[in-house]
């Protein structure tokens, strides 16, 4: 099998599903791989792969598994920031920041590997075409701004004070995207705990009394407004 059908082969998918290369042919996919050092690394269940203001200056996109991020703060150690699934890029902001740093740490709940490429290289190669260097900042404009806006959406629901009126915010936001009745929050009871700054005990306590109320219909990960 030729070299680049190969290369393409093993990191089609989580260049197409990062988002980054949006757009990009499949021969352009060839010139960043070849140019860019694409490298594969596993990690193992409870892996620290970065701790908070590590050096950040690739691009990094999960392949499998599923990573935490906490944010570490004087005040409140370990808080919980976001999970990243299998195809979405890791801590973008790091690797477009000046510092080039990790805004975060990151720790694997699975094993699972990741992918990196060289940013230095996509930005400064002058084998790949301008229009495709265009291309994929457009891409990373918009999927940092995506992340802005999740970020946002989840201070708005932190913002509530009571536990049960965060609760609902959380339910109503994820609620808001799903074209069926029921929907599937993503997360099991102590992810979701974690996300919304409260305790496992807290979280059952408050969702058993929805669900009593008639103001939610529970099924697993799966919820439905009433």
């Amino acid at each position: 099998m030729d070299t680049n059908v190969k290369l393409l082969d093993r990191f089609r998918w989580p260049l197409r599903s990062s988002g980054i290369f949006k757009g990009l042919k499949d021969a352009e996919l060839v010139s960043i791989l070849r140019n860019c050092r694409p490298q594969e690394a596993a990690f193992n269940e409870d892996d620290i792969l970065w701790t908070q203001d590590d050096p950040f200056v690739d691009l990094f996109i999960l392949r499998s598994g599923r990573l935490i991020c906490y944010r570490n703060t004087i005040s409140c150690k370990d808080q919980l920031v976001c999970y990243y699934d299998p195809g979405q890029p890791i801590a973008l902001e790091g690797v477009l920041s000046h510092k080039h740093t990790s805004p975060f740490t990151i720790k694997s709940s699975m094993e699972g590997s990741y992918v990196s490429l060289s940013f230095k290289q996509i930005l400064k190669s002058d084998k790949l075409h301008r229009d495709v260097r265009e291309t994929i900042l457009l891409n990373l404009a918009k999927v940092v701004a995506d992340d802005s806006i999740r970020n946002m959406n989840k201070a708005c629901v932190l913002a509530r004070y009571k536990s049960q009126d965060r609760i609902i915010a959380f339910l109503e936001l994820v609620g808001s995207r799903s074209k069926g009745d029921f929907f599937d929050v993503g997360m099991d009871r102590q992810e979701m705990a974690n996300y919304l700054s409260v305790d496992r005990t807290t979280l059952s306590t408050e969702l058993n009394k929805l669900q009593r109320a008639g103001t939610i219909e529970m099924q697993g990960r799966n919820f439905r407004l009433l």
